[in-house]
């Protein structure tokens, strides 16, 4: 699946605009402010990394929880090119812990796990380096909204 993927923590302010807005468009201008503002303190991209990554915490030997990572929010927006998907703060420390415990190792018996054909490409290692690149930093990121009592956003385009 194409697209760049971008993770956001959102402030109780930046959730409440998020969660007043009603319908698409209003979803739509809402995420458009968040991206302009671009606070890279609060966001963390895993480009196309992400599909991998989804499709790796989603695997059936994927510990509870780590579905919520990519696409396993509230949906609040989604079109043919577009996605966007809330995880609440109540649920990004749940989230977040279980993110942490994972290590190279386990994470890629996850990735080995991937369905291939859902992926669309080849597993390989040269794959699986460029994934656990963009794992790494958004275990990180993760650990940080959960420490700061945020929800997450994640969009992806494309």
């Amino acid at each position: 699946m194409p697209g760049r993927g971008v993770h956001f923590a959102v402030s109780d302010p930046e959730l409440q605009q998020l969660l007043a807005a009603r319908g698409d468009d209003a979803v739509m201008e809402q995420i458009q402010e968040l991206e302009e503002r671009w606070d890279k303190a609060w966001l963390i991209e895993t480009d196309g990394a992400w599909w991998a990554i989804h499709l790796a915490l989603t695997s059936k030997p994927a510990p509870p929880g780590l579905g919520r990572v990519v696409l396993g929010g509230r949906p609040l927006y989604k079109s043919d090119d577009y996605h966007v998907v809330l995880v609440p703060a109540q649920d990004v420390l749940d989230t977040a812990d279980a993110l942490v415990r994972l290590d190279q190792a386990s994470f890629r018996r996850l990735y080995d796990h991937i369905d291939r054909k859902a992926y669309g490409r080849p597993l390989s290692a040269e794959d699986f380096g460029y994934t656990w690149e963009s794992f790494v930093p958004l275990q990180k990121f993760w650990k940080q909204a959960a420490d700061a009592r945020r929800a997450v956003v994640f969009t992806v385009d494309g």
